[in-house]
């Protein structure tokens, strides 16, 4: 057993870690093609990422070996009031070129972030296919809380001073070119705001509703 009361020491974002984890894990092959063999389990944890404001209960884990090349997860974890999230997935790792992981995710009204500026909770439905080369992500995501406030000092737009110099403006786009040039991302996520989504903040108020389909396909713009 293991006390992940360590855990910020060797993550700096999370604090108040708590919980056990157990594990009895052997390892087999070569770099080249590695082989898990055995069972992790955590229990009891609960964590808090303030850079969010969240806190993380009751979370609990368990990755099991089939002897074939293939694990199978399982994690539980609450967060808000009254919301809780589910994964459930499956990997199969041959080589460190030849793998595929199949998540499945599942929650309701899973507290996701809360800040002055922004609040938010979600149910999420979605499917998530991973392989050396693509990502694909499919279902949808129902808002039914989302409350954002601008702080009254960002109501106000300051423009760029003239003295700003940008180095190197392409740069970033060629590394997210390199990028998507070895993972294809495409996904179809359906996104539905629920009857409590509110903006406050450059002077008006408002309230949001309705339904959007947001699509990708790899080199080509999101589009909804």
């Amino acid at each position: 057993f293991a006390d992940l009361g360590i855990l910020p020491t060797l993550v700096p974002q999370l604090e108040k870690t708590q919980g056990w984890v157990n594990m009895d894990v052997k390892l087999d092959g070569t770099l080249a093609a590695p082989k898990v063999r055995g069972l992790i389990r955590v229990r009891n944890a609960a964590l808090e990422l303030p850079d969010f404001g969240l806190e993380l209960k009751k979370l609990n884990a368990t990755v099991r070996d089939f002897g074939d090349d293939s694990l199978k997860m399982q994690v539980n974890v609450e967060s808000g009031e009254k919301g809780q999230l589910k994964l459930n997935g499956k990997a199969k790792f041959l080589s460190a070129t030849d793998w595929k992981v199949d998540l499945k995710i599942a929650g309701k009204n899973f507290e996701v972030v809360n800040m002055p500026e922004a609040w938010a909770l979600i149910s999420p439905n979605l499917k998530v296919s991973m392989a050396p080369d693509h990502i694909d992500v499919t279902g949808e995501v129902t808002l039914p809380e989302v409350a954002l406030k601008l702080p009254e000092s960002t109501n106000s737009a300051v423009g760029v001073s003239e003295d700003v110099v940008i180095v190197n403006p392409k740069e970033p786009v060629e590394e997210k070119k390199k990028v998507s040039e070895k993972m294809a991302i495409s996904s179809k996520v359906k996104i539905i705001l629920g009857d409590n989504v509110t903006f406050d903040g450059a002077g008006f108020k408002s309230r949001f509703g309705g339904a959007v389909i947001a699509s990708n396909q790899p080199g080509k713009v999101t589009v909804g």
